[in-house]
């Protein structure tokens, strides 16, 4: 009665916004685009290790990470997180300060714009 599963959504955001914490549980998530949704609204975020792309949004962070397919674990570090303010407050803008200064569209464009200009320079543009 306290877990409700939802399937995909047009309005993500919202569910995202009214969670405690964000689970992760994709297998294989190549770019997490969910993730940094999550990391910008100040989420708490666990993944799976092996998982691919969130690990790396969350600089393979240990707070983040469970042990793979260990549902006992994710358990145990839900119920952790969710009885300790501070460890969540923490983990929360740790993700969220983490998204805004490396995913954020002024960092990311500009790192894009540079790749473009390479190339175009390389190929004699």
């Amino acid at each position: 009665d306290r877990i409700t599963l939802i399937t995909s959504k047009s309005n993500a955001q919202s569910y995202i916004s009214c969670s405690d914490i964000f689970l992760m549980l994709s297998r294989e998530e190549s770019f997490s685009l969910v993730t940094l949704e999550a990391g910008l609204a100040g989420k708490t975020i666990l993944c799976f290790d092996k998982s691919g792309g969130p690990l790396e949004i969350l600089n393979y962070d240990q707070r983040f990470i469970v042990p793979y397919i260990d549902v006992f674990e994710m358990g145990e570090r839900i119920l952790s997180i969710l009885n300790d303010e501070r460890l969540r407050n923490e983990m929360s803008e740790y993700i969220q300060k983490r998204v805004l200064e490396n995913y954020s569209i002024e960092k990311c464009a500009s790192s894009i714009l540079m790749i473009i200009n390479k190339e175009i320079s390389n190929d004699g543009f």
